[in-house]
C-alpha cells in the first residue's frame, strides 16, 4: 500500500545532493558515477525497500562471479579485489542513506565486513637491485674522470632519495 521508491529516483537524489555540496571534489563525483554505474546494472529491478542483507550478499557473490574487470586490472587479476568491493557498498551505503533521509525506507541494512589484504606489485628490493644493475653498467664504460665523478654524484643522488623517502621535487627544494 505505500508508494515504492526506484533506484533511478534514489541515484538522482544522492547525485543531486553531491553536485550542490561545496565540498565535493570533480574527482570524487565522477568515482560515485562510475561505482554508479555498476551498481545500477544489480540493483535497477529493486524497488529501494525492497534491498536487505540477503540482496547485498547476492550482490556481492553476483560482482564477483559476474562482473569482471576490463582488461587485466592492476594485479592482473580476473576477479574483483575486496578494496573494489568495499568501495561499491560504500557507494551502496550512501544510496541508502539517502534513502532513508528522504523516508523511503526506515532502515538501513547491515553490510558484510569485508576483508582487505593489502597487496604489493614489484618488491621494493627488486626496483633497488634493477635500479643499482643499471648504475653499474653504465659505470663500466665511462670514458671521461668528469663523467665518472657526474655519474658517482647521481648514483649518490638517487641512494639518498631512495632511502629517505622524499620525491624528487621535495629533493630539489633542499639546500
Amino acid at each position: 500500500g505505500t508508494l515504492a521508491h526506484s533506484w533511478e529516483e534514489c541515484e538522482q537524489g544522492l547525485l543531486n545532493s553531491i553536485a550542490h555540496d561545496d565540498t565535493t571534489r570533480p574527482s570524487q563525483t565522477k568515482n560515485y558515477k562510475v561505482k554508479l554505474g555498476v551498481l545500477r546494472q544489480y540493483f535497477h529491478a529493486f524497488p529501494v525497500h525492497t534491498i536487505r542483507t540477503k540482496t547485498i550478499e547476492d550482490y556481492i557473490n553476483w560482482r564477483k562471479t559476474t562482473v569482471v574487470p576490463r582488461g587485466a586490472n592492476f594485479h592482473h587479476d580476473s576477479t574483483v579485489s575486496n578494496k573494489t568491493l568495499s568501495a561499491d557498498l560504500r557507494v551502496l551505503r550512501q544510496i541508502l542513506k539517502f534513502a532513508k533521509r528522504e523516508e523511503f525506507i526506515t532502515t538501513i541494512p547491515d553490510f558484510r565486513k569485508l576483508t582487505i589484504t593489502p597487496r604489493t606489485g614489484v618488491g621494493y628490493q627488486t626496483r633497488m637491485d634493477h635500479l643499482v644493475a643499471l648504475f653499474s653498467e653504465a659505470d663500466q664504460a665511462i670514458p671521461t674522470p668528469e663523467e665518472r665523478l657526474a655519474r658517482e654524484y647521481a648514483h649518490d643522488y638517487m641512494l639518498w632519495l631512495v632511502h629517505t623517502g622524499m620525491r624528487v621535487d621535495e629533493a630539489l627544494q633542499v639546500r
